[in-house]
This record gives C-alpha cells, sequence and structure tokens, in this order.
C-alpha cells in the first residue's frame, strides 16, 4: 500500500503554485499524494483534473489568530482520520500551521519547503523577535527544512541558528521538455522585452517601469515594447505608474498567462528585476527557452545566472543598472544568441524536473523509514 503524503499551502500563484503542481504528478506513481489548498484556486481545478486528491483548506495569507486556530484543529483532524505518514509543508505560514498541527497528532515526519525569504529584518523588532522565537522552537520540531537555493539555505543557517543538518537545499526543477523545442526569434522589426512575476512588491516591477522609461528615452528605442504576465496586489498601482511615467504606448499588462512556453518564445528579452528571491523557476523557464536574460543579483538568481556567461547580472532595486542591461542585450544580438544558448545548456544540466524529484523522494524514503 502506498504511503501517504499530505502537501499543505497557503494561496500561492507563479514559482511556488507550478513547484507543487509538478513536484505532486511525478510522485504519484510512488505515493498517496494528497494537497490541501484553499478550495477554487487555479492549482486544486488543475490538480483534480489530473486526478490528484485536493482537499480544502482556507489557509490566509496573513496571520490571523482565530482563523489560524481553527486550521491548526482542522489540519490535525486531518493527518489523523487520513492516516497521513509525512507531512509536506510549503512556505512559512503553511509551516507555522503545520508545525503546530504535527504536534498535537502522533509522531509524523514534517517537511518544510521554503521557495522564499521572509522579510523579518526588515519588520518592526517586536515581530521580528516574536517570528524568530517562534521559528526556532518550530524548528525543533521539524525533520527537514528544504530550501530552493543555497543562499536561502546560508541565509536561514544565520539568521535562525537552525541546526545545519536539518537543511538541506533542493533546487527547482522544471519539465525541459515544455521549452527546450522553442526556436530562437529572428530579427524583427519590434523588441519584445518581457517579464512575467506575482504582482507583489519583492518582484521589483516599479524597477521594471522605470528602467523601460530609461530605454525608450534613448534614440531609435520607440520600437521595443515591453510585456508584463502575471497577476497580484498591486497591479492598479503598477498600471497607474506605467501611465504616469507616460508608458502607456509601449507598456502591457497580459494578466495571467497560461502558455508559458508562448509567451516566452515570443520574447527577445526576459527581464527579472526583483528585489528578492528565492529561485525563480520563471528565470529557469526563460532560460530552457532559449531567451537573453537581465536578472538581478540577489539570493538564488546567481547559481543560476554567470554574469556575460548565461546572462546579465545588474544591481537589485537600481533601475539605471536594470535599463542598462537591456540596452546591452538590445544593441547586441550575438551577445544575446550566445548567453541565450550557454543559459538553456545550464537549465538541461543542472535544473531538471528529475533531479528536483528524484532528490525529493530520496528525502522522503529516509524519513518514512525513520533514519
Amino acid at each position: 500500500m502506498k504511503k501517504r503524503i499530505l502537501h499543505v499551502l497557503r494561496p500561492v500563484e507563479g514559482g511556488i503554485k507550478e513547484h507543487v503542481k509538478l513536484l505532486s504528478e511525478k510522485l504519484c506513481p510512488y505515493y498517496q499524494v494528497i494537497i490541501a489548498c484553499p478550495s477554487g484556486t487555479n492549482l486544486a481545478k488543475v490538480l483534480e483534473k489530473r486526478g490528484i486528491q485536493v482537499i480544502s483548506f482556507e489557509l490566509k495569507g496573513d496571520i490571523s489568530p482565530w482563523s489560524d486556530f481553527k486550521n491548526v484543529l482542522n489540519l490535525a483532524k486531518t493527518l489523523e482520520k487520513d492516516k497521513v505518514d509525512l507531512l509536506h509543508l510549503h512556505g512559512y505560514k503553511a509551516g507555522f500551521v503545520g508545525r503546530l498541527a504535527s504536534l498535537l497528532c502522533t509522531d509524523i515526519p514534517v517537511v518544510l519547503t521554503l521557495h522564499n525569504y521572509r522579510d523579518y529584518q526588515q519588520e518592526s523588532i517586536l515581530p521580528s523577535f516574536c517570528f524568530t522565537s517562534v521559528e526556532k522552537i518550530l524548528s525543533r520540531k521539524t525533520d527537514i527544512i528544504v530550501t530552493v537555493s543555497q543562499a536561502l539555505r546560508k541565509d536561514l543557517l544565520n539568521n535562525l541558528a537552525i541546526e545545519e543538518r536539518k537543511v538541506v537545499n533542493i533546487y527547482n526543477g522544471i519539465n525541459y521538455s515544455d521549452y527546450g523545442n522553442v526556436q530562437e526569434r529572428l530579427l524583427k522589426s519590434e523588441i519584445l522585452v518581457g517579464t512575467a512575476a506575482r504582482l507583489a512588491p519583492q518582484k521589483g516591477i516599479e524597477d521594471f517601469l522605470e528602467a523601460a522609461k530609461l530605454v525608450l528615452q534613448q534614440k531609435n528605442n520607440k520600437r521595443i515594447k515591453f510585456f508584463i504576465a502575471g497577476e497580484g496586489p498591486l497591479r492598479k498601482k503598477l498600471e497607474k505608474q506605467a501611465v504616469k511615467l507616460g508608458l502607456k504606448e509601449n507598456v502591457f499588462f497580459l494578466g495571467h498567462v497560461e502558455d508559458m512556453p508562448g509567451y516566452l518564445s515570443s520574447l527577445d528579452i526576459f527581464v527579472l528585476p526583483s528585489r528578492h528571491e528565492g529561485l525563480s523557476i520563471t528565470l529557469l523557464e526563460a532560460l530552457a527557452a532559449r531567451r537573453p536574460v537581465v536578472a538581478t543579483k540577489t539570493g538564488g538568481i546567481p547559481e543560476i545566472v554567470v554574469h556575460g556567461v548565461t546572462g546579465y547580472l545588474v544591481p537589485p532595486a537600481q533601475p539605471l543598472p536594470l535599463a542598462e542591461g537591456i540596452e546591452r542585450l538590445n544593441k547586441d544580438f550575438k551577445l544575446r544568441s550566445s548567453l541565450a544558448l550557454k543559459g538553456q545548456k545550464m537549465v538541461k544540466d543542472n535544473f531538471g524536473l528529475e533531479i528536483m524529484v528524484e532528490r525529493t523522494r530520496a528525502l522522503y524514503e529516509k524519513l518514512l523509514a525513520g533514519i
């Protein structure tokens, strides 16, 4: 009989959603995979269509004491009722609720995957102290914490003083076959520059817009068009910023894009302007689609992009260097082709979905065996 693995996550889009979808699909032959997530979401609908069991779990993204308390009790009941063999939590919020629930049950292995940084360093002293104290306590009750980049692992060890043996790095992986056959774009009359991200502060879309304005101010650059794929809480604010900057004719907000390979294949240059980033799945996808990238040097991004070899790196939260990177690739077609080709090979060799799945499965087997 297959062991039962329960994944728990809050409402998510972008990289975390894609990670959980791909991982759960690939692990189904080996385990009975159950996903606890908010009902009616795109992720829930996709998983249900593919025959994966989904449990409605209305976990809010923000701290909500009464709701969180009820979720702890409900999750504890689920763990007992469904005889879950291993609990896999995704993100700090699911990690908080899930680990408290596990304490109310019989002993069960707990894995927590951290996909991004939590900006506890930038909060006021009290929230930062409380978060750090609670996380240190809960980390003792966690069998393994998985980080998606070495930078995230280092940050965790330095800031939360977690035992080094408990923190394991497993890079995000993508289904390379979805992108490997995308052809290089030929020279066209227009240059298309795009990004894709959840429209939230840490993604740096404000910097992307400021950089777009600087690029368009250069001579003969009116033919450049900028595209932003994704939804999020900042969309209206960003649209107003684009109008204020005079970018209405050159910047286009696309909303949610279902066909990411098709979108990426339409671009000449992909830009990742993140201010904070664990390890961007969209960046991996852009490289797999053989697109030259300009990305910020933050978090795990330098573990993917080698400056001048597999892409172009610039400082985060600085529109001018971002604009200079875009302009450099805009003017040099040979450089774009060279970066794109080497970037594609790097992703194929190091960030395949099979590698991520096998490392995760090996981790599960070790914990289920009690080793």
